[in-house]
């Protein structure tokens, strides 16, 4: 007979309270474990499911299978590329301001039309 502790005595005794299986398992412990622990039995089921494909190879498989797919980064960089030539609005704008460098702003014709100004002042339209 088998010498148990306290704590595992007393667990036994309340389990074979509220448990409806019968008091002998020692048998369906046996069959279960053939001598084998459970990553020996692991092993052994892997070895017998070996052509189950799992899930990181099936994901590497579609991913190798729709290689021809590009990325969004990827269309953006090509999209940028083939519009290499289009200008933007502050370029034109850029552009437009040195191409017309004898146009006069707003602020320049209130001035000039200002018909109290002082000899400096005449002097500095005089220079531009």
């Amino acid at each position: 007979m088998k010498q148990k502790g306290l704590l595992a005595s007393i667990c036994d005794f309340f389990t074979g309270l509220f448990s409806s299986e019968p008091a002998n398992t020692s048998s369906a412990n046996a069959k279960s474990n053939d001598g084998l622990t459970g990553v020996e039995r692991y092993i052994r089921n892997q070895a017998n499911n070996a052509t189950a494909i799992t899930g990181v190879e099936q994901y590497i498989r579609n991913q190798a299978n729709t290689a021809t797919a590009i990325t969004g980064v990827e269309q953006y960089i090509r999209n940028q590329a083939n519009n290499a030539t289009a200008v933007t609005g502050v370029e034109q704008y850029i552009r437009n301001q040195a191409n017309s460098s004898t146009a006069v702003t707003g602020v320049e014709q209130y001035i000039r039309n200002q018909t109290n100004v002082t000899g400096v002042e005449q002097y500095i339209r005089n220079q531009g």
